[in-house]
């Protein structure tokens, strides 16, 4: 019985060391994912997806299963509407927090190619230009952040 164990540990630590070799071969160094929360009524089972995921940094799903290493940063935004949903997600307040309200957005930073595309199509080629257009051109005051990056790199 000992010897299964000990193979068992074995084959885990093989897997496991397996998995950091591809994650250092993928490059996944700069990466970082970004989870949208949006309001819902299962409170509760969003709380057990975060903190399987943020905590355990482990999570499976349908037979799936997601392993997230330690270098990779998560970011959660959460509904800012008429509820508080920072006291109903308890879990993230473990974790530093940033209230970004639509009127603090940082500016955008775009991509060498989308400011290349802006420029050729509308001849707008700073940040703050293009934003500027955004705003006064496409209607999409309250949209997120993250939301308008998005839908820059579509274009």
């Amino acid at each position: 019985m000992k010897k299964i164990k000990k193979d068992l540990k074995n084959r885990k630590e093989e897997e496991l060391q397996k998995i950091k070799k591809e994650e250092e071969d993928l490059g996944y160094n700069n990466v970082s994912i970004h989870l949208d929360i949006m309001e819902s009524e299962e409170i509760s089972l969003i709380n057990e997806f975060l903190f399987s995921f943020l905590v355990a940094k482990f999570y499976t799903n349908n037979g799936n299963i997601i392993y997230i290493p330690n270098n990779i940063k998560i970011y959660v935004e959460v509904p800012n509407s008429f509820e508080n949903y920072l006291k109903k997600f308890g879990i993230l307040n473990v974790f530093e927090i940033k209230n970004i309200a639509l009127g603090e957005l940082p500016e955008l930073e775009l991509e060498e190619y989308i400011k290349q595309i802006f420029n050729r199509i509308i001849g707008k080629s700073t940040n703050k230009e293009i934003e500027e257009f955004i705003k006064e051109n496409i209607d999409i005051k309250k949209c997120s952040y993250h939301q308008v990056k998005i839908l820059l790199r579509f274009l």
